[in-house]
């Protein structure tokens, strides 16, 4: 969500509060109690949240791909840029160890590049298809 009608210091404000609030959070990534979720309204819920003074990490049941199990990780950070998105510059190296903190080192996780037509680009996310399963590409 960005906070363009807000003015560069009301912008400062907010990023200097996403940085005070994600330092009270614990340094490794932590399950969040359901109780403490935002509401979800519209949206089907998460399996499971997680936070970090770095990153919030949610998971998503999905439609089996080919008969195999298969979920989604969301990933973000928690401190928000000079335009009011979340920062952004995710690594490979990042994602795979969160992938790894939130108990899925021996599953295999994807990123999709859609078609033009069906790209959705809300917010800086990043988002990882989980397969139980291994595909037959890769190493």
């Amino acid at each position: 969500m960005a906070f363009d009608h807000l003015s560069r210091p009301e912008r400062r404000a907010m990023m200097r509060v996403a940085r005070t609030e994600a330092a009270k959070r614990p340094s490794r990534l932590t399950q969040m109690p359901r109780e403490t979720w935002p509401e979800y309204p519209g949206e089907h819920e998460p399996l499971a949240v997680w936070h970090s003074r770095r990153y919030l990490v949610q998971l998503f049941e999905e439609n089996p791909f080919q008969g195999i199990t298969t979920l989604r990780m969301t990933v973000c950070r928690t401190t928000l840029a000079s335009d009011g998105h979340w920062e952004d510059g995710l690594t490979w190296d990042e994602l795979h160890a969160i992938k790894g903190e939130i108990g899925f080192a021996d599953w295999y996780g994807i990123e999709i590049y859609p078609r033009a037509c069906d790209v959705v680009n809300v917010a800086s996310m990043r988002h990882v298809w989980l397969l139980k399963v291994p595909l037959a590409i890769g190493w």
